[in-house]
């Protein structure tokens, strides 16, 4: 159908959106002369009874609705045994979109939350969970009104499962403890989502950021950032109403999501909203001051009128699942909240038109760093906010100019192309992906965190959530070359290997591929058939079961493995981020500590009293010179053969910025690649660009750098979402794990 001037009644008049499952249209309602947002599965996918269920369960999760915050479906049919649902079309932006032009003063931000928690509160109702609520899902119309949408990976509560073993469901920014450790999910898990929205739109990016592992890790383990870390002018009240929704207790929330605003709001605003019959709840477009991850997007025009249609990739996330409902138990005793009283009185809202997002709309990704960027480094901003807080119009910071593309360079030819490799699941939506061999146009990935390349051209990419390591080859076929697809610990070939959270990748000379198994805290090595074996790492596994240990393999400790690199002798390096420390396993197995003395810090020197914030990433140059990605220090740092380390690049100060080594700026640098003239090219996650360090230190940026998307191009237009993995080949191929696109790119020389 890709070609289709008809689906049944319809006429099909554009291009809405594509992602990995489906396919938006914007199409003419011949019978009711009216124009609608056509969703359809994608044919090839017709035929899997697996994906058929979710998007028919999809439409029905939808039509037994009736709310004006929550989307509409006019019918589902079939056409030609392709099943299709329909849904209005408004004009609008996603809460996404809007968050890249700056953070939202707090009455603003009620007046966002408010309607979308009356929204939630009605699904609970109705006995379903969401389970995928983020800014990419919330729309808000030229008018104002608040809508939620995409309720393709929502489970009514105690229904029937229709995932598949081992397979994780939801994004990670947004996900629940529970939902993390694969338990199964209730009500609960959608109010720590909206918690953790209120946190986006009063701080500007998510508690915690980075890499799809770390992210996940955070949410079971690490406290988020303190709220008025970035907000100072933020009532102590609102930052504890915030914090109760993000306990790791589902029992210790908030009972409903009207609970949670009524403690943000008798802690915040004032001034009730209009509680006329007629009222139509809006939300002004006024922005304060931008966040450093938005500072780029700020200054680029929002798109005039963007359609927004039908849930453009809400099937996405089809097969990426794991999680399971859980109803939750406890009333969530809150020490300053009134349960029933509040200064912001609940909006009737007349009717509206539902919404939904077109896959094609800019828009940008949650924050992406370890840690959320060090508070202390937003001081001149947060000191703006005080007086920009009812600012009519976003401001921009002048301190990260947007950055383009450097086209003169030998480095970043204007000639430079950026394509897709594989991958089909898509951006802007709960598409996480899935689980799919075969071509790259149709193969699926779910989170992909880094990608080697061989000497021959495949590719190796460990696909975080399928829990497995895939193979792509030269001519673009995709298969698993060892993992179960289920998460654990165990060796051997093949299917028969577990691995649990797979992140960093390596491959040496002789073809064996070694990966970082993020959550086992151990090295796994594997051959070039796909039989696994464990290289190094020992003692228990699971999301806080690391240690700190030199030694042989088969005592030594781990904690969080992140980043690889392999040498021509067989030394495998690794960014052992939870202990701050880069190490090294000898061909005989034997681990070492190279540099990084374990406290967190940014401090050059002597390698052994070298500190480091997150070692991330890491590549070694044939000198024996190994590159750190400090991803929460936002500096590339270089340990030297003789044992020193220092500052190869990067000022410490967040932001996007080109030129000399002490002035450029990163945002949350994760992953590394070296090509054969020496330069070195970064994966800068929360800049959504591929950046390049030259031998004398000057940074330029290869591609993106415009904000989150998907769009193939040349480089001075191409976007990413999440850029967490690199590798160069031979001939000057620079390839890109596009984690939340989930697909693997090529930026051509």
């Amino acid at each position: 159908m890709a070609n289709e001037t008809r689906i049944g009644r319809y006429e099909v008049t554009g291009l809405l959106g594509r992602g990995g499952f489906a396919t938006v249209y914007r199409a003419r309602d011949t019978r009711l002369n009216r124009d609608v947002a056509l969703k359809v599965l994608l044919p090839h996918l017709a035929e899997d009874e697996d994906v058929r269920e979710r998007f028919l369960n999809e439409a029905r999760a939808i039509a037994r609705l009736s709310h004006p915050n929550i989307i509409a479906i006019y019918e589902a049919d079939e056409d030609r045994g392709v099943p299709y649902f329909v849904m209005p079309v408004v004009e609008g932006h996603s809460l996404r979109a809007l968050l890249q032009r700056g953070v939202l003063p707090l009455e603003r931000a009620v007046a966002v939350l408010d309607p979308l928690a009356d929204a939630i509160d009605y699904l609970h109702s109705a006995g379903i969970v969401h389970r995928d609520i983020k800014p990419a899902n919330v729309m808000i119309a030229d008018s104002g009104h608040v809508v939620l949408m995409d309720f393709g990976i929502s489970r009514a509560l105690g229904g029937t499962r229709i995932t598949r073993s081992g397979q994780t469901l939801g994004t990670p920014e947004y996900m629940a403890p529970e939902q993390v450790r694969g338990d199964e999910v209730g009500t609960a898990a959608d109010i720590y989502a909206l918690g953790v929205l209120a946190y986006h739109v009063l701080a500007g990016q998510p508690p915690f950021v980075g890499d799809s592992a770390y992210v996940l890790h955070a949410q079971i383990h690490d406290a988020p950032p303190p709220l008025q870390s970035w907000r100072p002018d933020l009532p102590a009240g609102v930052c504890a109403a915030v914090d109760w929704a993000l306990q790791k207790d589902a029992g210790a929330r908030p009972a409903s999501a009207a609970q949670l605003l009524t403690a943000l709001s008798s802690s915040g605003p004032t001034r009730a909203l209009s509680t006329s019959p007629t009222a139509q709840a809006t939300v002004p477009f006024a922005i304060g001051v931008p966040t450093q991850r938005t500072r780029v997007a700020a200054l680029r025009r929002m798109h005039p009128a963007v359609v927004v249609a039908g849930a453009v990739l809400a099937a996405g996330m089809l097969l990426a699942a794991a999680i399971l409902t859980r109803n939750r138990g406890g009333s969530g005793n809150h020490p300053t909240a009134q349960a029933s009283t509040s200064n912001v009185a609940r909006v009737p809202l007349t009717a509206a038109p539902s919404l939904e997002h077109a896959a094609a709309q800019s828009t940008t990704t949650p924050a992406s760093e370890h840690q959320a960027a060090s508070p202390q480094a937003r001081v001149e901003q947060t000191a703006q906010a005080a007086s920009l807080i009812t600012s009519p119009q976003p401001t921009a910071s002048p301190a990260a100019p947007v950055q383009t593309p450097d086209t003169s360079a030998p480095l970043a030819l204007a000639l430079r192309q950026v394509s897709t490799v594989a991958g089909s699941g898509g951006f802007g939506s709960s598409d996480s992906g899935g689980f799919a061999e075969g071509p790259g146009s149709v193969a699926r990935f779910a989170y992909p965190q880094g990608v080697a390349v061989d000497g021959v051209g495949n590719l190796y990419v460990p696909d975080l959530q399928n829990h497995r390591l895939r193979k792509i080859t030269p001519d673009g076929i995709v298969s698993t070359l060892a993992g179960s697809g289920v998460p654990g610990l165990a060796d051997g070939c093949g299917a028969q290997a577990e691995f649990h959270y797979p992140a960093g990748v390596a491959v040496d000379a002789a073809g064996n591929v070694y990966v970082a198994d993020y959550w086992n805290q151990r090295i796994r090595k594997v051959t070039p058939g796909g039989c696994v074996t464990t290289l190094a790492g020992s003692g228990p596994t699971g999301q806080n079961a690391g240690g700190y240990a030199d030694g042989p393999g088969t005592a030594a400790r781990f904690n969080l493995p992140a980043g690889l690199a392999v040498d021509a002798a067989g030394n495998v390096y690794v960014a052992d981020l939870g202990n701050n420390r880069v190490r090294r396993i000898a061909p005989n197995g034997t681990v070492s500590t190279i540099a990084g003395d374990g406290r967190v810090g940014y401090v050059d020197g002597p390698a052994s009293t070298a500190e480091f914030n997150g070692c991330s990433g890491v590549a070694v140059a044939p000198d024996g010179t190994v590159y750190v990605a400090d991803v929460n220090n936002n500096r590339i740092r270089r340990i030297t053969p003789r044992g020193i380390v220092d500052t190869f690049a990067g000022s410490g100060i967040v932001g996007l910025a080109d030129g000399p080594a002490a002035t450029a700026r990163f945002n949350g640098p994760t992953r590394l690649a070296l090509d054969a003239a020496g330069d070195l090219f970064v994966a800068d996650l929360n800049n959504q660009a591929v950046r390049a360090v030259r031998p004398d230190g000057t940074v330029v940026t290869i591609a993106g750098g415009a904000g989150a998307g998907y769009v193939d191009a040349p480089v001075a237009s191409a976007r990413f979402d999440q850029p967490e993995g690199l590798a160069v080949d031979a001939a000057g191929n620079i390839y890109v794990a596009d984690a939340d696109n989930n697909r693997i790119r090529r930026i051509a020389p």
